[in-house]
């Protein structure tokens, strides 16, 4: 049975030479498989396409390493297509080159065409070579060689060298690009994300509840769980002004034990959070066995080391109310009282509220506190008579 994967069109885009990588990767480890490119004119068709079965597999652009994020693909992905899966990712050396009708000089352009992300990448070239063309946008890199085709004005398009044998062109100018490294990351997207396989990554979605240190206690979590975050973006959430949606990508598949561990516990600080998928990072295809199960003995260490990691936070936080207590003191002149009844019950009541929200025994919480309060009322007191 032939699958059908689709991409951006028209023929010609990096879309394209992007599909034609994956699909000869893919080629070379499924056991001959066969799959059938199939060229789409939006990025929502193709989406569209993949949840209704038309399609088993898309791809769209994410990021490009000069321009950032693709933003029409973070807002599809977020608000419109949510059954589709991240299953695996292409990184494409994007080299572009200027396209023009045979005998058209450099200095003869009038016009130059492509896609915003293309000429945006090629700003430099086109502001000291360029700098009295006009600059028209269209929807892809190959509408814009076909638009110059046609046009009888010594246009140029800023394309791929694939796209101007089709089209009649010529290379006016290579690598116009401004950096030499310049690269797209593109996703694969299915309705099932990636098996657990060795050296994956994970991407979620998710939106923070809105008081302070939302952001930091969910990075937190990552960093004390040893997991590296490769990116994050932000893009609004379409609601309210001021409310974000966070792009997040970290290493590991979302079934290993730290990976399961860390998002259960950021999800204690988000308002919402959705699993885009894991999937192999690039440059680790091929066929690969899936990734073990720890033995139990691993996993009661890395357990233990959780633990140390919260011990030692807990008390970085005890010296941080000690010196905050100190600080009072020196503020309140002696012999004024220092125990003040009303304010510890706040206090008593504010952390058996967060006991409770947390899962923790509230008797235990109360009666640590009041340990700490006796504690910081007998330290404020010797401050005060310094």
């Amino acid at each position: 049975m032939i699958k059908k994967i689709g991409y951006l069109g028209p023929p010609g885009t990096f879309t394209e030479l992007a599909t034609r990588s994956y699909l000869e990767k893919i080629a070379a480890g499924n056991g001959g498989e066969s799959f059938e490119a199939v060229c789409f004119y939006s990025l929502a068709d193709i989406l569209s396409a993949v949840e209704a079965g038309e399609l088993e597999e898309g791809i769209l652009p994410l990021e490009n390493s000069t321009e950032g994020p693709v933003n029409q693909t973070l807002d599809l992905l977020a608000h419109r297509f949510k059954q589709v899966k991240i299953k695996a990712e292409v990184i494409l050396p994007v080299i572009h080159q200027l396209l023009a009708h045979p005998g058209v000089g450099l200095g003869e352009v009038a016009a130059v065409v492509s896609h915003p992300q293309a000429l945006a990448q090629c700003r430099g070239f086109i502001e000291r070579f360029l700098p009295r063309a006009e600059i028209r946008e269209v929807i892809s890199t190959a509408e814009a060689a076909r638009i110059v085709a046609r046009e009888a004005a010594p246009w140029a398009a800023i394309g791929t060298a694939l796209v101007a044998g089709s089209y009649g062109l010529t290379v006016l100018a290579e690598d116009v690009n401004d950096y030499p490294d310049n690269a797209t990351r593109f996703v694969v997207v299915a309705l099932e994300d990636g098996a657990h396989l060795p050296g994956c990554k994970t991407s979620i979605i998710l939106s923070v509840k809105d008081r302070p240190g939302a952001l930091y206690d969910i990075l937190k979590e990552f960093a004390q769980s040893g997991i590296n975050l490769t990116r994050i973006e932000s893009r609004p959430a379409k609601s309210r002004l001021g409310d974000y949606l966070f792009f997040i990508d970290l290493e590991g598949h979302h079934r290993d034990f730290l990976v399961r561990q860390a998002l259960l516990a950021i999800s204690e600080h988000t308002v919402s959070m959705r699993l885009l998928g894991s999937y192999p990072v690039r440059g680790t295809g091929g066929r690969q066995e899936p990734a073990p199960e720890l033995p139990v003995s691993s996993l009661l260490k890395q357990l233990r080391d959780e633990i140390d990691q919260v011990d030692g936070r807990i008390v970085e936080l005890l010296g941080k109310r000690t010196r905050i207590v100190k600080r009072v003191g020196k503020l309140k002149p002696y012999p004024m009282q220092v125990r003040d009844q009303e304010r510890e019950k706040e206090i008593i009541h504010h952390v058996r509220f967060l006991a409770r929200k947390e899962g923790v025994d509230e008797q235990v919480v109360e009666n640590i506190y009041r340990l700490l309060l006796d504690h910081f009322v007998s330290l404020q007191t010797s401050v005060m008579k310094l």
